[in-house]
């Protein structure tokens, strides 16, 4: 028996051109990232408060209370990133002078001092924004009004979909003798516990 290859049309892709380098963000961008992604972490905690408080702890919204939980919360972000910045510094302290290859992804060497520095710098100009960022009533209101918005479309959204599917299963056809059986089950259950209940 034969055996025949099969020859591939080869399919030219081009030559690959690497994309030119972009230039690292500066740190007023890095800044502004932060504060964006700080913000909308502190947004999402305040709406599931609010849907909580609602829904379990029946509290109606309080705007002033929210917009301190706001401040609360950036505070309690700040912190974090004061924290953070400690543990870096002692990171860029103990990696002066060493030499060699790292170990691992934590294993700092002299060579990494200016990212450390930098990344020092970021989490404590963080931590400044997000203080003033606290300290602002007007934007913690903005937040506790959005954090509202979104908690209230999101209990809409729920119920909505509830009624949808109670919509849906009252159509069925069997549903309504099968509701009936499960009723006098329950009844049958319910008058047998009272007698079980009960002193002799």
């Amino acid at each position: 028996m034969a055996w025949f290859r099969r020859s591939r049309r080869r399919i030219n892709l081009g030559t690959f051109i690497a994309p030119a380098d972009l230039p690292p963000a500066s740190m007023d961008e890095l800044l502004d990232e932060g504060e964006l992604i700080s913000t909308a972490a502190v947004r999402l905690a305040i709406k599931n408060r609010i849907i909580m408080g609602a829904l379990r702890d029946d509290l109606s919204f309080d705007e002033p209370r929210y917009a301190a939980a706001v401040a609360d919360e950036l505070g309690a972000l700040a912190d974090e990133r004061d924290a953070d910045a400690e543990r870096i510094a002692r990171d860029r302290l103990g990696a002066e002078g060493r030499t060699g290859r790292a170990e691992h992804f934590h294993d700092y060497r002299g060579g990494d001092s200016r990212r450390l520095a930098r990344r020092e710098d970021y989490s404590r100009r963080l931590a400044m924004r997000l203080r003033d960022l606290a300290g602002d009533e007007q934007f913690a209101h903005g937040v506790a009004q959005r954090a509202q918005a979104a908690a209230w479309d999101e209990i809409a959204a729920s119920v909505q979909a509830n009624l949808a599917r109670a919509a849906t299963i009252a159509d069925e056809p069997d549903y309504v003798i099968e509701r009936i059986d499960r009723l006098r089950e329950l009844s049958k259950d319910l008058i047998r516990l009272e007698k079980d209940s009960r002193p002799d």
